[in-house]
């Protein structure tokens, strides 16, 4: 820990933690120019003002800085109006992120007249990038009722200065960025992953991530540059190299890749030659289970297949394992769809599941 961390993490915790610093926070933002991470209800009496100044100011050094480490990061979410939109989200794998300091933070952000847009925490497994995005009004009369999740109209991404759909097959576009509700109205987390098991290019271990975000009432899209790096932390990597058979069509089972983010598993979806796949006609998913019976929770999944082709090759994203198992078990389902389109439930409200017993598969997890 750097020593200047080290003081201020010390005042801090002298400080009484009930006591409201909100004031002097904004205060010492508005004289240095700084966009605040979080908004601040203002509600300090002037007496108490003076007691903070000195834990207000180090505050604001250490987070205009531009970089905060995960130390530090760790002691200032013990402070009131500083928090970890990762460590709060209901992602597990990020909330490992946090606990492990695996998460860079770059505190980054663009502003307009209207709105300032701040990236806290970024991080990227090898298996998927997530980042978090808090909007700030910078003027009382641009402040939206909506979830910051709901404004957003529109977002592209640039690897290195190159559109990153360059990175999918055949500039297929297939490269979507997933949206998942924040904390609170002004936050969200996003998240996105390459196409590497679906004959697009790896991303770089390292690179420079551009952020172009459109949103509702703003004229043009705000920028931001964000630096990204690899975690260095193992992945396990176990090749399956399964093949089932189910009626017309047959699962091959590739790849389950898992970090202490992520559970990562690639499949191939093959029907006769000739015959298209239809996802409204055949809904194929899978249940990830330890040897304990423990289902991992689904996150996301990339999805890829030729116009009018006969193969879907997919990866799917989970949370990842409390504790990574010995075995696991692969349960491939069908899930039923109404006529228009959306998916049948039973009285509680769960997706009707068709499980396929027989195409279940049993993989020993390589350590």
């Amino acid at each position: 820990m750097e020593p200047q961390e080290d003081e201020v993490i010390n005042k801090i915790r002298e400080m009484d933690p009930n006591k409201d610093f909100s004031d002097i926070i904004m205060t010492k933002i508005k004289e240095q120019n700084i966009k605040p991470i979080t908004t601040i209800e203002r509600r300090i009496k002037v007496k108490k003002r003076v007691i903070a100044t000195t834990v207000a100011a180090s505050l604001t050094l250490v987070i205009a800085s531009g970089f905060v480490s995960p130390t530090m990061a760790e002691s200032l979410q013990q402070v009131p109006g500083v928090k970890s939109i990762f460590k709060l989200a209901g992602d597990l794998g990020l909330k490992v992120a946090v606990k492990e300091n695996l998460v860079n933070f770059p505190n980054v952000s663009a502003s307009n007249e209207n709105i300032s847009l701040v990236v806290p925490e970024i991080i990227y497994d090898g298996t998927r990038v997530s980042l978090s995005l808090e909007r700030n009004p910078t003027s009382e009369l641009s402040i939206s009722n909506n979830p910051l999740k709901k404004d957003i109209k529109n977002i592209s991404l640039l690897i290195n200065g190159e559109d990153i759909q360059s990175f999918g097959p055949d500039n297929s576009n297939d490269i979507g960025v997933f949206q998942y509700a924040g904390v609170d109205n002004n936050s969200v987390i996003l998240e996105f992953s390459d196409l590497r098991n679906q004959e697009g290019k790896i991303l770089p271990n390292s690179f420079d991530l551009t952020l172009n975000v459109d949103l509702k009432g703003e004229s043009k899209p705000l920028s931001i540059e964000v630096p990204v790096e690899k975690n260095a932390t193992d992945a396990f990597v176990t090749n399956i190299n399964a093949t089932k058979k189910f009626e017309d069509f047959t699962i091959k089972f590739q790849k389950v890749e898992i970090t202490p983010v992520t559970t990562n598993l690639s499949t191939v979806l093959s029907l006769p030659e000739g015959e298209a796949y239809d996802p409204l006609t055949l809904s194929l998913a899978y249940d990830v289970v330890d040897s304990d019976g423990n289902s991992l929770k689904l996150l996301s999944s990339n999805e890829w297949h030729e116009t009018n082709g006969n193969e879907l090759t997919s990866d799917i994203r989970f949370q990842p394992f409390n504790t990574i198992p010995d075995k696991i078990t692969i349960k491939p389902y069908i899930i039923e769809i109404n006529e228009n389109g959306t998916f049948k439930q039973d009285p509680n409200g769960e997706v009707l599941k068709q499980y396929l017993t027989n195409l279940e598969v049993e993989v020993q997890i390589k350590k």
